[in-house]
Order: C-alpha cells, then sequence, then structure tokens
C-alpha cells in the first residue's frame, strides 16, 4: 500500500514535494539540534557560575588553581600576578621563593596573610590578592553546534533569495510573462518563444 502512494507521489512532480518536505524535516531537525547544543552549553555555564559563587567563600582544598596578585613585588607601583596549582598535599610553589607554602584549608584572607607574610610585606603598602578558580571553564562543543548548525544556517541565508525568486515568478505570471525569463507570452500563452518553457496550467500546483 505504501509502495503504491509513494508511486503515485512520484508522478507529476511528487517526487520533488517529497525531497522537498524530506529537506524541510532534515533542517528542522537539525535545528532542533543545534539548540539543544546551546541550551546545553547555557546551563552547563549558569552551574559553573553558581560554582564559582560558592568556591569564593569556600576554604581553598587541594588541587585549586589559585590566580594571585601582589604589588610592589618587584617594583614600586608594579603589579604581579601569576597562577598557582596546589599539590595533592595542599602546596604550592610561589614564583620568587625556593619553599612551598601549604594554603589548603585556609579561606581567601588567611592566604591573602600567608601569602604576604612569605614576602616579607605589610598589608598598607603591598596588597596581596587571591582569586580562587572554580571548575575549568565551559566552552561549547563547536563540532557537534558546527555540524547541526550548518543547513539551518545556510537554508536561512538562502531564504530571502528563494522569496525574491518566487515573488517575482508570481508577478511575472500575473502580468501574462513567462515564468523563467520574463517574455510577453500574450500572444502565445501555450509555449514561451523565447526560452520554451511551457506555462503551468491553471490551477495545477
Amino acid at each position: 500500500m505504501s509502495g503504491m502512494w509513494l508511486g503515485a507521489q512520484c508522478k507529476g512532480g511528487g517526487m520533488r514535494r517529497l525531497l522537498r518536505w524530506a529537506f524541510l524535516g532534515l533542517t528542522a531537525l537539525s535545528l532542533a539540534g543545534f539548540l539543544a547544543g546551546v541550551a546545553s552549553w547555557a546551563l552547563a555555564s549558569h552551574d559553573r557560575t553558581r560554582a564559582t559563587l560558592a568556591a569564593a567563600s569556600a576554604p581553598i582544598q587541594k588541587d585549586d588553581t589559585l590566580a594571585v596578585a601582589i604589588e610592589d613585588l618587584v617594583g614600586p607601583g608594579a603589579v604581579t600576578t601569576f597562577n598557582v596549582r596546589m599539590d595533592a598535599r595542599g602546596e604550592a610553589s610561589l614564583p620568587y621563593l625556593r619553599r612551598r607554602v601549604k594554603l589548603a584549608g585556609l579561606s581567601k584572607s588567611e592566604a591573602e596573610q600567608v601569602i604576604r607574610d612569605k614576602y616579607d610585606m605589610t598589608y598598607s603598602s603591598s596588597p596581596v590578592t587571591v582569586l580562587r578558580f572554580a571548575p575549568p571553564v565551559v566552552r561549547p562543543n563547536w563540532p557537534l553546534l558546527i555540524a547541526t548548525g550548518a543547513m539551518p544556517a545556510a537554508v536561512f541565508a538562502a531564504a530571502p533569495i528563494v522569496l525574491w525568486r518566487r515573488c517575482r515568478q508570481l508577478s511575472r505570471v500575473r502580468q501574462g510573462r513567462c515564468r523563467a525569463c520574463g517574455y510577453d507570452l500574450r500572444a502565445t500563452p501555450d509555449r514561451c518563444p523565447e526560452c520554451g518553457a511551457v506555462p503551468k496550467a491553471k490551477g495545477a500546483k
């Protein structure tokens, strides 16, 4: 039964309609996959933001990465910034120091005080800022987004051209001209003498 229906659809331009609907369906699926990928990335970024806010007040943990900024470390008015990685014992190696410093379990302010003391600086002359990094930055799945977004992007980019051509063809038909080349068909309504195109019968789709 389905074979008979498919055979009937293939006649009289039915295959073109089937291909058109198949293309539109595939485009819709690609667009849905693209939007799902964007939504997944947005939710993951939101979760990371929440984790970042929670990490701001939490004690420093082992395997954390800290961003440290120290003023006047190498000279008056200078600011030295560096990243330090906590090891499995909760210790980190600070620049210009030959020994490791244990920071795990300390709060942000306590870590700043320890670093300040290790460099023999006072709070008023050489402020120290410690930022605790939350989970790694969430990056979009670019291969997935490109693969699923290429077809919808191409369709949306070509849509204005297709609509313009369709409107131009309809305008030519209403004016009694050839749909393909625009030649005046009032004297030869059955076939275009310019390009040979045969106008569609009235009522035909």
